[in-house]
């Protein structure tokens, strides 16, 4: 999965897991750790891609995300799961591998110049006005 997709896995995940909270009015109906298997293995089973795709092995495509959870908005930290489920955001992305690749080192783009992405992108905004 790449990095965007993995993004909106997690938020889905934690809006999935709010909705059937607010639902069932039962905290623990979906909890962090189904909705995080729902979003990986149990969705790449569901595509029929679990033998490629869906978790960390030996032969499998990978995309691994960092996170830093002791960070203050990330603190104080129980169950690692549940944090990355439902309170974790890009805030706290150190580091970002695709295919084995590193793109994001330190927070930093690794694989394309931050500057030159920012003056594309105001260039873009004066034509744009």
């Amino acid at each position: 999965m790449r990095p965007v997709v993995l993004a909106a896995l997690l938020v889905h995940s934690r809006i999935a897991t709010l909705l059937a909270k607010v639902a069932t009015g039962d905290p623990s109906v979906f909890p962090a750790q189904q909705a995080l298997h729902a979003a990986t293995l149990a969705g790449a089973r569901a595509l029929g891609l679990d033998r490629e795709i869906g978790s960390l092995a030996a032969g499998k495509e990978a995309d691994i995300v960092a996170v830093d959870l002791s960070v203050l908005d990330a603190t104080p930290c129980y169950d690692p799961v549940s944090h990355l489920v439902n309170a974790v955001g890009r805030e706290q992305v150190t580091d970002v591998w695709v295919a084995g690749r590193r793109v994001v080192s330190d927070r930093r783009l690794a694989t394309a110049d931050e500057s030159s992405i920012v003056a594309r992108a105001r260039l873009w905004q004066e034509r744009l006005q």
